[in-house]
């Protein structure tokens, strides 16, 4: 699956979504007979445009992530307060904050713990890229992105300690 996402200053908003196979490391494994299954990966997407933050949750979900998301960052804080997330995709450009001051506020009041966090915008991508840096731990993609390239991101954001 591709998906095709940008968001240009003074442009309208693409979408578009390709059949492809992902290749096997994106795939889900099966659970064998007497084996137990490891506990999903739970993701927080923040994405203020909906038919966007839909078409992220559905292909996650078919990939086998649980997945929450928020439309704006007080949505994101109280789900990062009351809930616990292995990864939180953080749209940079939000209508109420910025992704960086929601990650600044739950850092702050301690509700992101072990969650690793991936920045992502189609506005200004080399100077919110750099902005990023400041964030240990942190990874940066850039609208637009495949499904490929979200899932390569969590694997290796995955196995990333945490700063």
């Amino acid at each position: 699956m591709t998906l095709q996402i940008t968001n240009q200053p003074n442009q309208s908003e693409h979408h578009l979504i390709e059949q492809s196979n992902p290749g096997p490391a994106a795939t889900p494994s099966s659970s064998a007979p007497g084996l137990t299954h490891p506990k999903p990966i739970r993701i927080l997407v923040l994405e203020d445009m909906l038919e966007l933050a839909a078409l992220l949750r559905e292909n996650l979900l078919l990939f086998g992530f649980e997945v929450e998301t928020a439309p704006d960052g007080a949505v994101a804080l109280r789900l990062l307060k009351e809930q616990s997330f292995d990864l939180a995709l953080i749209d940079i450009d939000l209508p109420d904050i910025s992704g960086f001051e929601v990650v600044e506020r739950a850092r702050a009041a301690g509700y992101l713990g072990k969650t690793r966090v991936v920045f992502c915008t189609g506005g200004y991508v080399q100077e919110r890229s750099a902005q990023s840096l400041q964030y240990p731990g942190s990874r940066f993609m850039a609208k637009p992105f495949s499904i490929k390239q979200l899932l390569d991101t969590i694997a290796d954001a995955a196995r990333e300690p945490i700063v």
